[in-house]
């Protein structure tokens, strides 16, 4: 009936032009024969320009019409109509909703549907919020049946595109004006549309039309294969990234407890069902007869052949692939899954189809198209395969897969995302060079994320260039890194200048680490507004380590109340870092507890930092058992503050040799405290060539203690100018003995002792009695008796002798004669308190 109606509308247009034409024939041999009249002429003119536009109009709309029909036809599924059917009308298999138990004699249709407590609302909230939502679950868990039902619900009367699985399919739809506003598109199985040519631009493309909504799935091994593999990231993660950053990612889960219970009551009156449902199964695993197929394949006796079959078909998809696996590649990887003791099996393979291909309750392990396209795998058992992987993928297979694809860039491209995925690197360059070398920008991508990660920058320069230069925004991130690094190493401004063009060119693509990088380029150049503003951003697009960056930006500007809650959820996002600091935070607070819960979770993460933060807090504890293994952890990583602690409790409960080792490991990678220690050691066993050795390595290394005690030696030798030189040193670097000691050799020996008071007074203001007696000394030198006493009276306080020798005349001097006597009695306590016993 519409193509009668569509001839009859042709035919209409058609006979309009043909009359429109002989009009305007008759109206010119009229006027020929008649004098002209312009206005006339014109006037008629016009009519006939107006009346053949009119039929061009209307075969225009009839032709788009025809395209509409056409695209409907050939590229949807679930269309029955010329017109795309109604969410309310389209047929849940069309949908992406198994058929229960296809192929038995009974009754095939649908179950009443049972809601799923914990998902639906979530389902429908993300449903109507956002425009694109993907839903990703384990296969079989009613995902699919779920979505459809709320769909429905909600949008009952919204017209729904299904397309095909094609290369270009949807493109093609859209350009035929199949998409428009309100329309609902459906991408059931995702990875798979992703393999026949969606892509984020697509995806962007539709939504820029009015109210269009795209709903997808995808089984949780397939979700789990487009993860980012390291700076890699598989073909099609962008379109998963798109969904994320709109908040629309739903993670579907299997039954519940409660949810059989509901089922159970639902369809009381199935048994076999209900027996299903006791026996711990989902309802959507008891209809599509998943568990069944996995008892098939590996319970009993399988005939050896058959399962070689199954298994050589999945790992077809375990390679990333979607479209179905050539039966004729499947015949060529058959004798690479059988076993090596019995070569009858090689002629077995009709056989094996047969018995892979038989329904099981209307299931089959394998499907052998009928359209000739190959074999696929019942999603179910694929999803228990990529589980549940027997072993690895047989090199054979790599080879064979590889040279069916050789013609195919953009699938050997996936092949070798695969590799990388399962930690086969050099397979995964192997294969995306080949595909890179045949035009692959993905593959290119690939190849400049692998030379990337293994620091090799010169040679993944070309291949990251090429990608970024194709729009891939990932590769513009890892070209600005590779062309970073190269500037630096050669010296090249222009290198990095260009860096930081494409950098900020990924970043405004929305790249989550190439805004933290952005920010933490703006922070060291103290742009730190706007550096919050790129870490925030970067947040938002889910880079968990920005939050980090961010709680340490807020602490470094004096912000602690507001930089902890981002380490908080910083450490809930797994930062191991994070963890350190907020056992730091907390030990600063007195808060001994919850320091070791952090430091703990620190090390347990892998921070050898919160390993050696633990130890040192287990030791202040007096728990030295506890406290050894924490600095054992943290030191057998290289951390060398934790080698030192441990070194040093090993020497005090007497294992020298111990302690040795542990100070000459971290004194090797520069430590100079170690250096300085090694250097006491062969002091106190007389080496005093290995001494000084010591001495002079760790006092170049910047130890203030070694180039205390290496100023002490060169002092005691008449070497006053280079002792004054490291005590200077060391007492920049904060010892307070080298002050001291720096101020008294500067008396010695210099005629302009200011230096010297400065240097007491800083030693002084440490603590350190004896400054405070020279400076006191200095001081009264000057004239300057009150200021002197002051000094004196600080330390004779705290038992300096020297200091109640010069306090009591200064006392005596200015009329305080009781307080002088006081001070008296106090030195002749001092000097007849016992001594207590010598050493025989």
């Amino acid at each position: 009936m519409a193509g009668a109606r569509l001839r009859a509308g042709i035919a209409v247009a058609s006979a309009w032009l043909l009359l429109c034409a002989v009009v305007g024939t008759l109206v010119i041999l009229w006027l020929s024969s008649k004098p002209v009249d312009s206005a006339q002429v014109a006037g008629t003119v016009v009519a006939v320009i107006v009346a053949f536009a009119g039929g061009i109009s209307a075969l225009w709309r009839i032709s788009g019409v025809t395209k509409r029909r056409q695209a409907i036809a050939t590229l949807t599924t679930g269309s029955s109509m010329p017109r795309l059917p109604t969410l309310r009308d389209v047929d849940l298999a069309a949908l992406g909703v198994r058929v229960p138990r296809e192929g038995l004699q009974e009754s095939t249709e649908q179950l009443r549907y049972v809601p799923r407590h914990l998902l639906d609302d979530r389902l429908r909230d993300a449903l109507q919020e956002h425009r694109f939502v993907l839903v990703h679950g384990p296969s079989t868990a009613g995902k699919s049946r779920s979505v459809a039902e709320l769909a429905r619900e909600l949008y009952p009367g919204e017209r729904v595109v299904i397309p095909v699985l094609r290369p270009s399919a949807l493109i093609e739809l859209a350009n035929a004006g199949v998409v428009r506003a309100s329309v609902v598109v459906w991408l059931d199985d995702l990875d798979r549309h992703l393999g026949a040519g969606v892509d984020v631009a697509c995806i962007e493309r539709l939504l820029k039309i009015r109210n269009v909504r795209i709903i997808a799935t995808m089984r949780a091994a397939a979700y789990e294969q487009i993860k980012p593999q390291g700076e890699a990231r598989p073909a099609g993660r962008d379109v998963v990234e798109l969904a994320v950053a709109q908040g629309a990612v739903i993670r579907f889960t299997g039954w519940d407890e409660q949810d059989r219970q509901t089922a159970g009551r639902q369809h009381q009156d199935k048994p076999d069902v209900v027996a299903a449902l006791g026996k711990g199964m989902g309802l959507g695993e008891f209809l599509s007869a998943g568990p069944e197929l996995i008892e098939r394949l590996e319970i009993g006796d399988p005939p050896a052949e058959g399962v070689a079959l199954v298994r050589a078909a999945a790992d077809w998809f375990r390679l990333g692939l979607t479209r179905p696996v050539p039966l004729s590649l499947v015949m060529s990887l058959h004798p690479h899954y059988l076993p090596s003791d019995d070569a009858l099996l090689l002629q077995r393979f009709e056989q094996a189809l047969v018995w892979a291909s038989t329904a099981v309750s209307g299931a089959r392990l394998i499907t052998n198209r009928t359209d000739g396209s190959g074999v696929v795998v019942h999603d179910y058992l694929l999803d228990y395969l990529s589980r549940n992987p027997s072993r690895p993928i047989p090199a054979a297979t790599w080879q064979l897969v590889a040279a069916a694809l050789r013609d195919t860039p953009a699938d050997l491209a996936v092949v070798a995302a695969a590799a990388l995925r399962l930690d086969d690197i050099g397979r995964a360059e192997d294969l995306a060079r080949l595909a890179a070398d045949r035009g692959n920008m993905e593959a290119s991508h690939l190849v400049g994320a692998i030379l990337c990660e293994r620091k090799n920058f010169a040679d993944a320069e070309p291949f990251c260039r090429a990608a970024a230069e194709a729009g891939y925004a990932d590769a513009m991130h890892n070209l600005a890194i590779a062309l970073d690094t190269l500037g630096k190493q050669e010296n090249g401004l222009a290198r990095r200048r260009e860096s930081e063009q494409w950098l900020m060119a990924a970043a405004t693509r929305g790249v989550a680490v190439a805004m933290h990088r952005v920010a933490l380029n703006q922070w060291r150049r103290g742009s730190r507004r706007i550096a919050k503003d790129w870490l925030l951003k970067s947040i938002e697009a889910g880079h968990a380590p920005a939050m980090f960056t961010l709680a340490q930006l807020l602490r470094t500007t004096g912000r602690a109340s507001e930089a902890e809650p981002w380490y908080r959820a910083a450490a809930g996002n797994g930062s191991a870092q994070a963890m350190n600091k907020l056992g730091v935070m907390a030990e600063q607070r007195g808060q001994s507890a919850a320091a070791e819960q952090w430091y703990r979770a620190g090390t347990e993460a892998g921070n050898v930092e919160s390993a050696h933060n633990l130890a040192d807090l287990l030791d202040r504890r007096g728990q030295p058992v506890e406290a050894e293994h924490y600095y054992r952890i943290s030191a057998e990583t290289g951390n060398t503050a934790a080698m030192n602690g441990l070194a040093f409790m090993l020497h005090e409960r007497g294992d020298v040799a111990g302690a040795r080792h542990w100070y000459h490991a971290s004194a090797v990678r520069g430590d100079g405290h170690a250096m300085n220690s090694l250097a006491v050691m062969a002091k106190r066993r007389g080496d005093e060539t290995q001494a000084e050795y010591w001495f002079h390595v760790g006092a170049n290394a910047g130890d203030p203690d070694a180039q205390y005690n290496l100023a002490l030696r060169l002092a005691r030798g008449g070497k006053h100018r280079d002792a004054v030189r490291w005590y200077r040193t060391s007492a920049r670097g904060g010892n307070v003995s080298a002050m001291y000691n720096l101020a008294h050799l500067i008396l010695r020996i210099s005629p302009y002792p200011a230096e010297a008071e400065t240097w007491c007074r800083e030693a002084a203001k440490a603590g350190h009695t004896a400054a405070m007696n020279t400076l006191g000394v200095i001081l009264q030198r000057q004239g300057r008796p009150f200021e002197a006493e002051r000094w004196f009276r600080r330390a004779a306080e705290q038992g300096q002798t020297q200091a109640i020798a010069n306090l009591i005349p200064t006392l005596q001097d200015r009329g305080d004669l009781i307080g002088a006597s006081r001070w008296r009695s106090r030195m002749d306590e001092i000097h007849t308190r016992p001594r207590g016993r010598a050493l025989a």
